[in-house]
C-alpha cells in the first residue's frame, strides 16, 4: 500500500475503531487467591482496609482503574449505579486505584460521586501477583471464598449484567 493511501485509510480506520463500543475481554477459569491478609490504604477517611476480611461473607467485585484512563472514567457511572443497586446486599464493590497519589484519587472520587470503597494499590507486590492488570479498567469477580470467578479486561456495561447472573447462581 502506498504512503498516500495509508494517509487516507489510517484516519478512517482509527475513527471506525473509536466509534465501536468499549471492548471487554473476558477470561474465565477459577483461581484461588491466598486467604492471607491483603491490606491496602483507604483513599478517603484514612486507615487501611483488608480485602480478605470480606472472605466468607459475599462475593467481591474488585474494579482496578486510574484517574487518567478514559475508559475508567466512562465506567464509573455504571459502577456507581451497580454499587447503589447492590449495596448491603449480595456483592461488595471495591475500587482499587493503580498507583496514583491520594489527592488525585480523592479528586476523582468526588468528581464522579463515588460512594463505594476505593483503595490505593501503591506498590503492593502481592496485589499485583494475585490480580495482574494488563488493561484498564479491569474487574475481578471473586467468590465468597476469594476464588477468582471471572476477570473482565476493559469495560462494557454488559459485564455488570453477567456479574449479576454469576452472583445469582452462587
Amino acid at each position: 500500500m502506498s504512503t498516500r493511501a495509508l494517509r487516507v485509510v489510517a484516519p478512517c480506520l482509527a475513527m471506525a475503531l473509536l466509534s465501536l463500543p468499549i471492548s471487554c475481554k473476558k477470561t474465565g477459569g477459577k483461581s484461588a487467591v491466598k486467604a492471607a491478609p491483603l491490606i491496602l490504604e483507604r483513599a478517603q477517611g484514612g486507615g487501611s482496609f483488608d480485602i480478605s476480611s470480606l472472605a466468607g461473607k459475599k462475593p467481591i467485585l474488585l474494579a482496578f482503574f486510574t484517574t487518567w484512563c478514559p475508559y475508567c472514567k466512562q465506567s464509573m457511572p455504571y459502577l456507581q449505579r451497580f454499587h447503589e443497586k447492590h449495596q448491603g446486599k449480595d456483592i461488595e464493590l471495591v475500587g482499587v486505584d493503580a498507583n496514583e497519589s491520594r489527592d488525585k484519587v480523592v479528586g476523582f472520587i468526588k468528581e464522579h460521586g463515588l460512594t463505594f470503597e476505593v483503595l490505593l494499590a501503591g506498590d503492593n507486590e502481592r496485589l499485583s501477583q494475585d490480580f495482574p492488570v494488563r488493561y484498564l479498567p479491569t474487574l475481578y469477580l471473586l467468590g465468597k471464598d476469594m476464588t477468582i470467578l471471572k476477570k473482565f479486561e476493559g469495560f462494557h456495561p454488559s459485564a455488570l449484567e453477567e456479574i449479576e447472573t454469576l452472583i445469582a447462581a452462587q
